[in-house]
């Protein structure tokens, strides 16, 4: 672990704390009784204080105190800093006191692989109780959540998060039978004539590729076949449309097996496309070894790790197993 390196020598945390006391009340008296300790105590730490930081930080009048421009400076950044401080250690022990862990992803993640396999987890663990939370694009930064899942070709930098990727993103080509048995494969391209369901999100960059570069890069079809097809913004839209019959869909392999093996969509074709995106897991550092949370993201990785199962049944069963 990396260490961040500190270049300032901080004064010590219990003459921070003490000076805090006595700014607030102005009277060394009062800051001691709040601390439990005598007065000569407070007194002691204020005068080290500012010993250490060459300046004074009080100007003794009769009666009470009065902070100095120093004083009333460094009390706005410790005021700020313990009351962060406070706020912080109050919401670890409210967290670490609940049975609730709240987890955040897309609602393709959560719809085509969290919930099938959630209940695993909550027949095992009855008195965890596991908050999703979905949207469409996750931002950590304005999520209060213990773990979130993310898709990216990099996991992107939450100071307050640690990263884990879970599995690479395979795109395939699947389509419904009803759309299968209507345009037959072969006849006026390697998927007939069937339309093309597109995510608009895929193709604005390499590395999130759409139909054209799957037809050019897997299939050797130059260009999009002059058919029409429904755009979406969510490729959990995408899926659905599939399912309904309305056209083929490029989809994650991860999230299209539960539709394969419940004979909602079937991959006729067998090719698929190794892309540079990853999805990851974040997990928030300071909940990280909370005990509940550890256990959900140890089997959310136990789950991944059977992944290679031909059949989401045997996931499942494969998933409870390690669980």
């Amino acid at each position: 672990m990396n260490l961040p390196v500190m270049t300032t020598k901080w004064p010590s945390l219990n003459a921070l704390k003490t000076f805090w006391y006595v700014a607030r009340c102005l009277s060394m008296q009062e800051a001691a009784a709040a601390l439990h300790v005598t007065p000569t105590a407070v007194s002691h730490q204020i005068k080290g204080l500012e010993e250490e930081l060459h300046d004074r930080l009080f100007e003794r009048r009769s009666p009470g105190l009065k902070l100095t421009a120093s004083g009333e400076a460094l009390y706005r950044v410790v005021s700020s800093a313990f009351n962060d401080l406070n706020a912080g250690i109050e919401s670890i022990r409210r967290k670490s006191s609940s049975k609730a862990i709240t987890v955040a992803a897309s609602p393709l993640f959560a719809s085509k692989w969290l919930l099938p396999r959630l209940h695993l987890f909550n027949a095992k663990h009855v008195d965890i109780e596991v908050r999703v939370v979905t949207t469409p694009y996750v931002d950590l930064n304005d999520l209060d959540c213990d773990i979130g899942f993310k898709f990216g070709r990099t996991a992107k930098s939450y100071s307050h998060f640690k990263s884990e990727a879970l599995f690479d993103v395979v795109l395939e080509p699947v389509c419904s039978p009803s759309m299968l048995a209507r345009y037959p494969l072969g006849k006026g391209g390697p998927m007939g004539e069937a339309p093309l369901l597109h995510d608009d999100d895929a193709d604005t960059d390499s590395w999130v590729p759409g139909w054209p570069t799957f037809l050019e890069s897997v299939l050797k079809v130059e260009g999009t076949p002059g058919r029409g097809g429904l755009h979406f913004s969510s490729a959990y839209m995408v899926i659905e449309s599939a399912i309904a019959g309305h056209g083929w869909a490029l989809a994650i392999s991860e999230f299209a097996d539960r539709d394969v093996a419940e004979g909602r969509l079937i991959r006729p074709l067998g090719s698929s496309l190794y892309t540079e995106g990853h999805y990851w897991m974040f997990t928030k550092k300071t909940t990280e070894y909370d005990p509940k949370v550890r256990l959900f993201s140890d089997w959310i990785k136990a789950c991944i790790d059977v992944a290679d199962e031909p059949a989401v049944a045997e996931q499942s069963q494969a998933c409870r197993a390690a669980d």
